[in-house]
């Protein structure tokens, strides 16, 4: 079974609720999760916290921007005349729509929509394409994190929970992308590195552990 991801964030139960009224009326599967106590919930109104996300299966990530489309083009039309992207540049506009991950779905739509106005308009085959670009760029591991090596082998060595933390964060820790899919956040060189700092935390753990009952033992 394909993972729940996390698909929008919002600080507003309210809000995380709507969407999920949207995507039940539409028989999109769902999760509400706070995830300030990390519990999954039915009721947004039963939550928390300020943290509560909406969760999809990443193959239906595009059927619900699908189905926020229409929302989004209402409140386009409800802006202000003072809303910030009316006064970007062509370029600012073009960056809008390659990074929409950073920007949101609104200002997505409306940095199209103001191309089309200027008599700019990006072709949608073109927008997919710049779409897959970022997908590329976003699914690139971090840089070599060649300080966190060190550091996590001397914790490893030390007996330490720290050093099995930090190996683990190297080898497991994954993120999301925009179209629901999770990739490894490190590349293959560090994840190695986190696996074999993972179990050399946890081996001199055990040995540090042995050790003390070993040094209190009556002989």
């Amino acid at each position: 079974m394909e993972p729940f991801v996390t698909f929008r964030r919002f600080n507003d139960p309210g809000q995380a609720q709507a969407l999920g009224e949207l995507l039940e009326a539409h028989q999109v599967p769902y999760e509400l999760e706070d995830n300030s106590v990390d519990n999954v919930i039915t009721r947004a109104d039963s939550a928390s916290g300020r943290d509560y996300r909406v969760k999809l299966r990443a193959e239906d990530f595009a059927r619900a921007e699908e189905l926020l489309a229409p929302i989004f083009a209402a409140q386009m039309a409800e802006l202000p005349a003072d809303y910030y992207l009316f006064s970007f540049t062509d370029a600012e506009l073009m960056e809008v729509i390659l990074k929409k991950d950073e920007w949101g779905q609104l200002d997505f739509m409306l940095a199209q929509h103001l191309l089309r106005e200027r008599g700019k308009e990006v072709a949608p085959e073109v927008v997919a394409l710049m779409g897959q670009r970022r997908i590329s760029e976003l699914a690139q591991p971090a840089p070599d994190q060649d300080f966190w090596i060190t550091a996590g082998y001397f914790l490893a060595i030390a007996g330490g929970v720290l050093g099995v933390l930090t190996g683990l964060y190297l080898w497991q820790h994954h993120r999301t992308l925009p179209n629901g899919r999770r990739v490894p956040a490190h590349s293959p060189r560090d994840r190695r590195h986190g696996k074999w700092m993972t179990g050399l935390g946890l081996l001199m753990t055990l040995l540090w552990a042995g050790a003390r009952v070993l040094a209190q033992w009556p002989f």
